[in-house]
This record gives C-alpha cells, sequence and structure tokens, in this order.
C-alpha cells in the first residue's frame, strides 16, 4: 500500500504514515518524495508528525491547542531548532 490509517471508535482518524510525491516547487526546486508519520488528537489536529525525505529529517511537536509548537529539521547541512511559543512569536537556534 502507499499508506495507513488507524481509526478511533467513531471512525475518527488518530494516526497515519502516507508517502507523499515529490513537489516542484514555485522557485523551480523540487521538494523530495516524503514519508510522513501524523499523530492526532480526537478534535481532529495532528500534534505529532515526523517526516523522512531523501534530504534528511523532520519533527514537529505541537500544543493540543493555540499556537505553540516545537520544530526540530536535520535536513542537508543546515540544522534546525525552532519554537514558537503560544503568542506565535518564534526563537530559531542553530548551531
Amino acid at each position: 500500500g502507499r499508506g495507513l490509517q488507524i481509526v478511533d471508535d467513531r471512525g475518527k482518524v488518530r494516526a497515519s504514515i502516507t508517502i507523499n510525491p515529490a513537489v516542484k516547487q514555485p522557485d523551480g526546486s523540487t521538494y523530495p518524495e516524503t514519508v510522513l508519520l501524523r499523530m492526532i488528537t480526537s478534535e481532529g489536529r495532528p500534534v505529532v508528525k515526523i517526516s523522512s525525505s531523501e534530504d534528511g529529517a523532520g519533527m514537529a511537536l505541537s500544543a493540543a491547542e493555540g499556537l505553540a509548537y516545537v520544530q526540530i529539521l536535520a535536513r542537508g547541512s543546515d540544522p534546525k531548532l525552532i519554537v514558537v511559543d503560544g503568542a506565535g512569536k518564534e526563537s530559531l537556534k542553530q548551531p
């Protein structure tokens, strides 16, 4: 198959693994094919995302409500940690 979904007793998707095809970006570059794992709250909000592609991986952990999240990206030679607080203020950490 090309994906997997896990549903709860009400039929709502609570977790999924998908393979997303490569996508051509507006600037002409190509975003590579990606495997994506998502874990979703009962309200439909994806609060855990883990992805992998030919050029690296990423992970995002979100609050169940509001704007706060943490994103870790290890793609190419430019790893970064992005922290966004509940007010939407972004803080970027790079080595």
